[in-house]
């Protein structure tokens, strides 16, 4: 955190749920569920392994998910309209 506040660089936060309502359109989504869906949103062949690795490949992908809504304004991922 020391470096990126050093560089100028914002830090993003997210919880759990957080992460699987983004990627897998559901907060209490599975483990499984979130990486079937990273399959799917990246078009690999097979789901991420190890585990470790698809949670931080789901991480990224919720940080450009919010990211992408913040800028185009389009509607969260997982979230219904107001």
């Amino acid at each position: 955190m020391l470096l990126l506040a050093a560089c100028g660089l914002p830090l993003f936060e997210y919880t759990p749920m957080e992460v699987k309502r983004r990627v897998a359109g559901s907060g209490r989504a599975q483990k499984f569920q979130v990486q079937v869906m990273v399959q799917r949103l990246l078009g690999l062949a097979v789901p991420p392994r190890p585990d470790d690795a698809a949670d931080a490949v789901a991480i990224a992908l919720c940080c450009l998910l919010e990211q992408r809504t913040a800028l185009t304004g389009a509607r969260p991922l997982g979230k219904e309209p107001s």
